[in-house]
Formats: structure tokens, C-alpha cells, sequence
């Protein structure tokens, strides 16, 4: 599975006088079926590992980065 999300520009500030540009992020997965009760799940996110932010506080001076390329391995 490939996924793609993109968000456009905002304003960060109740004045609407600042704001921040638009991102677009691609993560990716595969998962396999190991036996009937064992199934193996590999998630990559943000693949081209570029820095993004995903909200803003006080008037956009602070801003919280999205999740930087990582990798997720889960067994269910």
C-alpha cells in the first residue's frame, strides 16, 4: 500500500496575517500473513523524510513538526 496526503497553506495567527505553507507527505506498507494466527505488518512514513508542520500555537511562534522517516514493525 502507498499512501499520499497533502495539506495546503494556513494561517497560523487569529488575524489571519501569518501563515505556513503546504506539505505533502508519502507513506508506504506491506504486510504478510506468516500462518492463520500470525500476521506481520511493515509501515514506512514520511519516505522522503521532510520536515513539516503539523500545528502551530502562540500565533505561530511555536510550531510542532510532523514525524520525521520512521518505520513501524507490528505483529497482530
Amino acid at each position: 500500500e502507498l499512501g499520499v496526503r497533502h495539506v495546503g497553506a494556513r494561517q497560523v495567527d487569529a488575524a489571519n496575517t501569518r501563515r505556513i505553507g503546504s506539505y505533502t507527505v508519502a507513506d508506504a506498507g506491506v504486510s504478510w500473513q506468516a500462518n492463520p494466527s500470525l500476521k506481520l505488518a511493515l509501515r514506512a512514513y514520511n519516505l522522503a523524510d521532510r520536515r513539516y508542520p503539523v500545528s502551530f500555537s502562540n500565533g505561530g511562534n511555536q510550531w510542532l513538526l510532523g514525524r520525521p522517516r520512521s518505520f513501524e514493525l507490528s505483529a497482530f
